[in-house]
C-alpha cells in the first residue's frame, strides 16, 4: 500500500504516520529491487478548533482514522510504473534470497567433437563466467567421452551433425530420465562450420581482455550492441586498438591468448567457437538493442589438462561408489533437472566443506585426483598439521568463520551484471566475507607447525589486512542494514552523502509543513468541509486534497474553483489545490529524491567494490582451498585415516586395508593386507631404480596381479574395491583408512565391475561386460590399476573361463615389464586345477589368495564338504553351514560354496540337498549329468525308463495325419499294440 503524508481535521488534534513507500525509476534498470511493500498513506490531522501545533502520534490509518464520513477509509493505492503490484514485491523479496537465482546462473553449456582418433571439448559455465578449453585427447573411446560428460555435468551439449556415433553413446539408465530418450542435458547437433579452428580461434581473440595480463573481465561482441568499441567495466578502445590489446594488435592478442590456451589443440579451440557461438546466438534473441546488463560475459579464459590427474571412468566412479545421487524424499529439496541429493559415496562420507566454493573444489578434486607428487604431499602436509591436538580449537575457529562466507565469485558476478544491487543479503555476505578472512588470517596464524606451510603462505600473501578492511568499512559504513530489513530495500546510513541527508532531513519534517498548509487550506473552506478534510502526500502523485465523497450522489461533498480533480474511490476525492502545486513546485517527489539518491550511493559502491573483483575471487579461492582441507581433516580424524607414503614406484603396498564405505555399514570390520608391483617398464618409460640398479642386486620379481578365490558372500568384491578406493583417496591427497600404505603414482583406474544395463544402450549385458574389457585393455598402462571381477559369467562356463584366462596371460604374460597392477575375483577354479590349468598354480607374476571360512565338519582348505552331511542336518543340528571369516589368506579355494549362499539366502533346504547331489554326481562324471543319474538307477526304475521310452517311440512312429480315431490309436500307442 503506498504510503503518503496527510493533514485533515477532525474532534482532537493528532498526526499519523507509516513507513514510506519507494517509487519506481524506470531509468534505471534496478530500480524495482528498491521498491518495497506498498503500506498506507501518511497523514497527519488537525484539528479547526485547535491553534497550538500538532502531537504526533503514529498507528494504521484503518484503526485511528475514524471520522464521520469515512473519508480516509480507503485511499487510494497507485502501482508503480512497470510492472504489477505482485511482481514488484516479488522482485523486492526475491533480492534477499541468495537461492533466488536464474537458471542460466548454473547452466554449463559444453561442446564436443571428434576427428582423426582424438576428442576435443570446451565449455562455458555461466556461475563463474569462465570459458574452459580442454588438451586435445588421444583417447577417442566412448568411455573418455563418458567420463567427460560426467566431470563437466553440462545443461547444454553442443556436437556436429558429421559426429561419430562415440559422443552419442552413454545414454544408460543412469542417465536416462522419465523417458528413453532423455539426456540429463539439452542435446543440440549444430553445423560442422561453427566446430571449424580458425572461427574458433577468431572467436577467442575476438574476446575483449582488460589488463595486459590477460585477467579480468572480457566480453564478448555480439548482436545487439549499439557500440561494439565499448568495453566492459574497465576496459578501453576497440579491437585492434592499443587500448584494447597494448599496442599490439591482433598479434597481441594472439600472443595473449597463446600463454592461456594451447591452440595447437585444434579441436577443443574448434569447440571453444562452437559454445563462443552458441552464447552469441543467445545474447541476440534475448537481449535488446543496448543492453548492457545483458551481456553474455566471459569473466576468464581456462585452460584445462588431463596430464596430471589420474583418469577413472564413468563405470569406474559408479562402481566405487565415489558419486551417488540418491532421490530426495522432499520433492521441493529436489535440485534443478530433477536431480537429487548424494546418497552414501566416498563423496558424501569426506566431504564436510562449509562454503558452496569449498564444496565445488573438493568435487573436483575427486573428479579429477592428482599424478603430481608435490601437490598430493602438500596437501598431507597441511592435512597433518590440522589434524594435531594442539591445532583442534584453531580448526574449530577456522569452520565457524567458513560458516559465513558465501558464493562471493557469484555474488561479483552478479553485480557486475547488474542484478543484485538492491538486496541486503549480497552486501551483508560481503561484510562478513571481509570480516571472517580476517578472522581466518589471524587463526591460520596461530596453528602450531603451520608458518611453513604453502597454504599458509598463500592466505598470508592473499589475505590484505588493509584492504578487507577498507572493504568491510565501506560496505558497514554506507549501508544501514537494519533499517534496510524494515524498509525491504536498501537503505542508506546518515552521513554518508550531505545531499540524502539534506532530504531525509526535509522529508523528516514534512508533517510539520502538512499541518501548516492544512491550516491555510481550511481557513478558506467552509466548516462542514474542514472537518473532514485531508491533505496528503503520495509519491509519484505529489501532495493532494482530499474530501468525502456524498453517497447520495457519488460526487465530492466540496469542490473550489481552482481545485483540479486527479482521481476519486468509493469514499474520497483527490484534487490538487494551489497549495498543493506550490508544494509539488517546491519540495517535489521527496521520497522518490531520496530513494534515487540511494540508488546511485549504491551504484557507486558496487564499482568501488568491483575494483577489487579479481582480488576477492582469489581470497575465496584461497578460501575454497582451506575449506576442503579442513573437511578432509576432520574426515580422517573421524575414520582414523592414517597418512599414506606416495612414491613414484610402481608399487601398492597396504597394511590393514579397510573400506571406507563398509566400515562404516557393518558392526566390525576385517583389514586385510595386499602388496602388488607393477612391471619396471620398457623403453622410455622405465623406473630409475631398474636402470642404475646392479642386476645382481634387484629383489626377486613381485606379483603384479592378485587373483581372488572362495566363496559367495566372502568380501571379495569389497577387497577389490577398497585397493581402488585406497589409491584414489591417496592420491586426492586424503588420509586412507590402513595401518600403513605406500602407494605409488597410478595413472588410471579401469574397472569391469559392474554391468549398467539399459534399453537405451544396444547390446546384452555380457556384451557390456566384453567392451569394458576392451576400453581396460585399450587405455591400461604399466602404472594402470585394473580391477577385474567375476568377468566370463554371462555366457557358456567353458567360454567365459577361456576369455577370462586369455585376458588374464596377456596382462601379466604378454605385457612383461609394462604389465599393470590387477586384481581379479572369479569363480573359474578350472582355470587352476590340474591336470592342464589355464594359468600357472606358481608364478612370480601371480599371487593367488582366498577369503576364509569355517565349516562346520573339520577341513583345512576352502574345499566342498561331504556330501553324506546334507543342510537339512545341518540346520536340524542347530550348526550354521558356513562361518564367513572375511581374511585375505594365501591359496586357492575350490569351491565357491553357492549352494551354502542360496540356504542363507532363503532358499529351500530339501531343494538345496538335491541342488548338492546333482553338484557331485557332474563332477563324478566329467558333465555328463543324465549319464550319472540313470547309472544310480535300480532294476524296477530301470525297467519303467524303458517301458517309457518303447511309448515315446511308438508315438513318434504314428503318422496322425488322416487318423479318425485319434483317442482309440493314443490307447494302442500306450499298450503297445500300434498297427502299421
Amino acid at each position: 500500500m503506498a504510503p503518503g503524508r496527510n493533514v485533515s481535521f477532525a474532534s482532537r488534534q493528532q498526526f499519523h504516520s507509516a513507513r514510506p513507500y519507494p517509487s519506481s525509476n524506470p531509468s534505471s534498470s534496478y530500480a524495482n529491487s528498491f521498491a518495497g511493500a506498498r503500506r498506507p498513506p501518511h497523514r497527519s490531522r488537525l484539528s479547526s478548533e485547535a491553534s497550538e501545533t500538532p502531537q504526533p502520534w503514529r498507528g494504521h490509518n484503518k484503526s485511528n482514522n475514524n471520522n464521520r464520513n469515512g473519508s480516509s477509509s480507503e485511499t487510494p493505492q497507485p502501482r508503480p510504473p512497470g510492472g504489477t503490484q505482485q511482481g514488484t514485491q516479488r522482485g523486492t523479496q526475491g533480492g534477499d534470497d541468495d537461492d533466488d537465482e536464474d537458471e542460466t546462473d548454473v547452466s554449463i553449456v559444453a561442446a564436443m567433437d571428434h576427428k582423426g582418433g582424438r576428442v576435443g571439448c570446451a565449455w562455458y559455465s555461466a556461475g563463474e563466467g569462465v570459458l574452459w578449453v580442454m588438451e586435445d585427447l588421444g583417447m577417442a573411446d566412448g568411455g573418455v567421452v563418458e567420463s567427460l560428460k560426467f566431470q563437466i555435468n553440462p545443461t547444454t551439449l553442443l556436437i556436429p551433425y558429421r559426429l561419430d556415433d562415440i559422443l552419442l553413446q552413454g545414454k544408460t539408465g543412469s542417465d536416462a530420465g522419465s523417458s528413453e530418450f532423455e539426456t540429463p542435458y539439452q542435446l543440440q547437433v549444430r553445423p560442422g562450420t561453427e566446430f571449424v579452428f580458425d572461427k574458433g580461434k577468431e572467436k577467442i581473440l575476438a574476446l575483449r581482455c582488460l589488463d595486459s595480463h590477460g585477467e579480468g573481465s572480457v566480453r564478448l561482441r555480439c548482436v545487439g550492441d549499439d557500440d561494439l568499441g565499448d568495453t566492459s567495466m574497465g576496459g578501453t578502445g576497440t579491437e585492434g586498438e592499443a587500448g584494447a590489446d597494448g599496442g599490439q594488435g591482433t598479434l597481441g592478442r594472439l600472443m595473449r591468448v597463446g600463454g592461456m590456451v594451447d591452440l595447437e589443440s585444434r579441436i577443443s579451440v574448434g569447440c571453444a567457437g562452437a559454445v563462443l557461438t552458441y552464447l552469441q546466438r543467445k545474447r541476440a534473441v534475448s537481449a535488446l538493442p543496448g543492453d548492457q546488463h545483458e551481456v553474455l560475459q566471459v569473466g576468464d579464459l581456462r585452460w584445462f589438462s588431463l596430464r596430471d590427474t589420474m583418469f577413472v571412468d564413468k563405470n569406474a566412479l559408479l562402481s566405487l561408489q565415489v558419486f551417488e545421487d540418491e532421490s530426495h524424499p522432499n520433492a521441493h529439496m529436489q535440485g534443478r533437472g530433477g536431480r537429487g541429493k548424494e546418497g552414501l559415496s566416498l563423496f558424501g562420507i569426506m566431504n564436510n566443506t562449509r562454503t558452496p566454493q569449498g564444496g565445488y573444489l573438493l568435487r573436483q578434486w575427486f573428479l579429477r585426483p592428482s599424478t603430481s607428487i608435490p601437490l598430493i604431499r602438500e596437501r598431507q602436509d597441511a592435512i597433518a598439521v590440522l589434524l594435531r591436538p594442539d591445532n583442534s580449537h584453531v580448526v574449530e575457529a577456522i569452520g565457524k568463520s567458513l560458516r559465513k562466507i558465501k558464493n562471493v565469485p557469484k555474488i561479483l558476478s552478479n553485480l557486475k551484471a547488474g542484478k543484485g544491487e538492491g538486496s541486503t543479503g549480497n552486501w551483508n555476505a560481503l561484510l562478513q566475507f571481509a570480516f571472517h578472512t580476517l578472522r581466518i588470517r589471524s587463526s591460520v596464524l596461530e596453528l602450531v607447525n603451520g608458518e611453513n606451510l604453502p597454504l599458509t603462505n598463500r592466505i598470508t600473501n592473499t589475505f590484505n589486512f588493509a584492504d578487507l578492511q577498507t572493504i568491510g568499512k565501506t560496505i558497514d559504513e554506507t549501508i544501514d542494514f537494519a533499517e534496510s530489513t524494515v524498509q525491504h530495500r536498501i537503505c542508506i546510513k546518515r552521513h554518508v552523502d550531505e545531499e540524502l541527508d539534506q532530504m531525509k532531513h526535509t522529508y523528516d519534517g514534512l508533517d510539520s509543513i502538512l499541518s501548516q498548509v492544512a491550516k491555510t487550506v481550511v481557513s478558506a473552506i467552509p466548516d462542514f468541509v474542514a472537518t473532514t478534510l485531508n491533505v496528503i502526500y503520495f509519491p509519484q502523485l505529489g501532495y493532494l486534497t482530499v474530501v468525502p465523497v456524498n453517497p447520495e450522489t457519488g460526487e465530492a461533498s466540496y469542490t473550489a474553483p481552482n481545485w483540479e480533480f486527479q482521481f476519486n474511490t468509493a469514499t474520497s476525492a483527490y484534487f490538487k489545490s494551489p497549495e498543493m502545486r506550490e508544494l509539488d513546485e517546491y519540495f517535489g517527489d521527496m521520497y522518490g529524491l531520496i530513494c534515487d539518491r540511494e540508488i546511485d550511493i549504491v551504484h557507486e559502491l558496487k564499482l568501488a567494490i568491483l575494483e577489487y573483483q579479481e582480488w576477492l575471487i582469489k581470497c575465496s579461492t584461497v578460501c575454497a582451498e582451506l575449506d576442503a582441507l579442513v573437511s578432509l581433516a576432520e574426515a580422517a580424524k573421524k575414520g582414523r585415516y592414517i597418512r599414506p607414503t606416495i612414491t613414484d614406484e610402481n608399487i601398492l603396498d597396504i597394511k590393514g586395508g579397510r573400506h571406507p564405505l563398509q566400515e562404516l555399514c557393518v558392526p566390525a570390520y576385517i583389514p586385510n593386507d595386499t602388496f602388488l608391483k607393477g612391471g619396471p617398464g620398457s623403453g622410455d618409460d622405465t623406473d630409475h631404480d631398474s636402470l642404475f640398479s646392479d642386476p645382481a642386486e634387484r629383489e626377486e620379481p613381485k606379483p603384479s596381479m592378485l587373483i581372488l578365490t572362495g566363496p559367495n558372500y566372502s568380501g571379495k568384491s569389497i577387497h577389490l574395491r577398497t585397493l581402488a578406493l585406497l589409491t584414489y583417496l591417496a592420491q586426492i591427497g586424503s588420509f586412507i583408512p590402513c595401518t600403513s600404505a605406500k602407494i605409488g603414482i597410478t595413472d588410471k583406474i579401469l574397472t569391469r565391475i559392474q554391468t549398467r544395463e539399459s534399453c537405451s544402450r544396444q547390446g546384452s549385458a555380457f556384451m557390456i561386460d566384453l567392451q569394458q574389457i576392451a576400453v581396460m585393455l585399450k587405455l591400461q598402462t604399466r602404472r594402470s590399476l585394473l580391477l577385474i571381477d567375476e568377468f566370463g559369467k554371462g555366457t557358456d562356463e567353458r567360454d567365459g573361463a577361456g576369455l577370462l584366462a586369455g585376458v588374464l596371460r596377456f596382462l601379466f604374460e604378454d605385457l612383461d615389464d609394462d604389465r599393470p597392477k590387477v586384481a581379479v575375483a572369479t569363480h573359474f577354479h578350472e582355470l587352476f586345477l590340474p591336470p592342464n590349468p589355464s594359468l600357472p598354480p606358481v608364478h612370480p607374476h601371480i599371487s593367488y589368495a582366498h577369503m576364509s571360512i569355517l565349516l562346520p565338519t573339520p577341513s583345512t582348505t576352502n574345499s566342498r564338504p561331504s556330501t553324506s552331511t546334507s543342510y537339512t542336518s545341518t540346520l536340524a543340528s542347530g550348526q550354521d553351514p558356513i562361518t564367513y571369516l572375511y581374511k585375505l589368506t594365501p591359496g586357492i579355494s575350490t569351491s565357491s560354496f553357492g549352494t551354502t549362499c542360496a540356504l542363507l539366502s532363503g532358499i529351500s533346504p530339501a531343494i538345496v540337498d538335491r541342488a548338492e547331489e546333482l553338484i557331485v554326481l557332474a563332477a563324478q562324471n566329467g558333465r555328463d549329468l543324465v549319464g550319472a543319474v540313470c547309472g544310480r538307477l535300480g532294476r524296477e526304475e530301470m525297467e519303467e525308463v524303458v517301458e517309457c521310452e518303447g511309448i515315446a517311440r511308438r508315438f513318434l512312429e504314428v503318422e496322425w495325419e488322416g487318423l479318425g480315431d485319434v483317442k482309440g490309436v493314443l490307447g494302442e500307442v500306450l499298450e503297445g499294440e500300434v498297427e502299421d
